[in-house]
């Protein structure tokens, strides 16, 4: 559905960013259908900071695992990717949010 609105809005073919809880890990049919014409930010850098995971939870005694929050561009900004990180942030001994949040420094033209 992602893949066919973006065709459907982006009629001048310009570059594409997607981000999202998309509530699938890494290794599900629905990535792999997006990856097959966008780019995941974090396979675009070689600078990549803080956990692979982005859903905690709310669970401070256990490491998080599951990476479910993504952020994909199109093939044609993909080496302008700079940084992939995500923020595990933690205020009071708690995380502000059951996901933690994913930055991608871009360079846009």
């Amino acid at each position: 559905m992602i893949l066919n609105k973006i065709q459907e809005v982006n009629t001048d073919n310009l570059p594409v960013i997607v981000t999202g809880d998309l509530n699938v890990e890494q290794d599900n049919p629905v990535i792999k259908v997006l990856e097959d014409q966008l780019i995941d930010a974090i396979k675009a850098t070689d600078k990549v900071l803080g956990p692979t995971a982005t859903f905690n939870g709310f669970n401070m005694s256990q490491d998080p695992s599951r990476r479910i929050d993504y952020i994909f561009v199109s093939k044609d900004i993909e080496q302008n990717v700079q940084l992939y990180k995500v923020l595990k942030d933690v205020s009071d001994d708690r995380y502000p949010s059951d996901h933690f949040p994913v930055l991608v420094r871009l360079r846009l033209k």
